[in-house]
């Protein structure tokens, strides 16, 4: 579980590790209301109050067959912050709600990450820390063809930093981050007592390591979003797959709420 040098970070987020936890929920068997009253109003609070989280977020998007996805970005300052033994405690002892709510998250996908690259879009200098946009693409890809490895992954650094600079060029894009999932973390978060009951997506053990997870965030109209987010998605893809990416994977969503607890 080493934690490796981060290549570039202009602090966008509120610390150099992520954990990510998203997946999908039926609203024929699940009560939504009562589910995002607990994770906006008991889960967040609970977390953001663990030494070393930093900043929660949670997104929401429909499925094409009329169910609800869900995201929540938890900033945490180290990755070790996401294997504490305050944070461990709280994951083997979840409250009736969580034990109650967790399983409703079918395929439920989790990652813990580290930052790989954190690069902002806006010219708000210290203010632009405290800037979420509205909406946002969570985008996996593979870097296994491009033929480069290192121990700060200048690989990944290589292959998008020109994809991250034409997004930026495209309207409404503030923020792109480059993680990359530390899997024993992951593994020990994931088999604590709060995920008993869940079913977690399958990874492809052969790739994971290879796997990288981007995160790009909008400030759009509602009524624009949609075209804007397709075509900056395009982009993005167009640029990693010249360089040699493969396997991308984006996924869409909007904020529902972001808990910053920094003055």
């Amino acid at each position: 579980m080493t934690e490796h040098n981060v290549i570039s970070i202009e602090q966008p987020l509120y610390g150099i590790a992520v954990l990510l936890v998203w997946g999908a929920s039926d609203p024929r068997t699940t009560d939504e209301t009562a589910l995002n009253d607990w994770w906006t109003n008991e889960h967040l609070p609970e977390r953001l109050a663990l030494p070393g989280f930093s900043r929660a977020r949670r997104y929401f998007s429909k499925t094409q067959d009329g169910g609800s996805k869900y995201l929540a970005l938890y900033e945490a300052e180290h990755l070790r912050d996401l294997r504490s033994e305050a944070y461990l405690a709280a994951l083997n002892n979840p409250t009736a709600r969580t034990k109650q709510f967790m399983p409703c998250l079918a395929k439920l996908n989790r990652s813990a990450c580290e930052v790989v690259s954190s690069q902002s879009n806006t010219k708000s200098g210290q203010y632009s820390r405290s800037l979420v946009g509205n909406c946002i693409a969570l985008v996996t890809f593979s870097r296994s063809t491009i033929g480069v490895s290192g121990e700060v992954d200048l690989g990944t650094r290589r292959l998008i930093q020109a994809a991250i600079d034409a997004v930026f060029a495209r309207p409404g894009t503030l923020n792109v981050h480059v993680l990359r999932e530390d899997e024993e973390t992951t593994r020990i978060g994931s088999t604590s007592k709060s995920y008993d009951s869940v079913q977690f997506h399958a990874h492809d053990e052969e790739t994971a390591s290879e796997q990288r997870i981007a995160m790009i965030e909008f400030s759009l109209p509602l009524g624009r979003a949609a075209a804007e987010l397709n075509d900056t998605l395009d982009t993005f893809r167009s640029e990693i797959e010249e360089r040699g990416a493969t396997g991308f994977t984006a996924e869409t969503f909007d904020l529902v709420c972001s808990l910053d607890p920094h003055p």
